[in-house]
């Protein structure tokens, strides 16, 4: 997330508009609530008979545009309230499938269940919700780990620290 100060805040608008890139960390053969695992599992399905170029194969075929429904954990608001506060109630709304763009998906590794990915996206794509439409995919569920963000914009922060 950007942080700008003084004359710089005028130009915060056009970063938090343009891509974003991702470190994430996602465990196959498990649903949560949430989509990470900060949520509780809801349902776990056999994924040892995956192997890496079914994970890399899979998750390439996101790249590009894409139609993804925005999860229930989210800050979206539906009358004027988050939906992370219907979630917590137990209350599920409808959502409509935004288009979003996946620009770059990179498998860095899979091993024991555990894919790690870079993706290059526009704003607006949910990364817990790619992982888990991976995990569909390949038929034994998903979510994620860890997420950390890596850039935006033309600014890579592995450059700043």
């Amino acid at each position: 997330m950007p942080i700008c100060l003084g004359q710089a805040t005028k130009t915060e608008q056009f970063l938090l508009e343009d891509d974003k890139r991702y470190f994430v960390c996602g465990k196959s053969g498990q649903m949560s609530d949430t989509g990470n695992c900060e949520g509780s599992i809801i349902k776990v399905q056999p994924f040892k008979h995956l192997n890496e170029s079914e994970i890399i194969n899979t998750a390439t075929s996101f790249k590009g545009d894409i139609l993804q429904i925005p999860p229930m954990y989210s800050a979206l608001k539906r009358n004027g309230q988050p939906l992370y506060t219907l979630a917590r109630q137990g209350i599920e709304v409808k959502r409509e499938p935004r288009p979003v763009t996946s620009h770059k998906i990179i498998s860095l590794v899979y091993e024991n269940g555990i894919p790690l990915l870079e993706v290059t996206c526009s704003k607006g794509t949910y990364i817990r919700t790619l992982i888990e439409d991976i995990g569909k995919e390949l038929g034994c569920g998903a979510h994620v780990v860890e997420l950390r963000s890596t850039g935006f914009a033309h600014i890579d922060i592995s450059h700043i620290f």
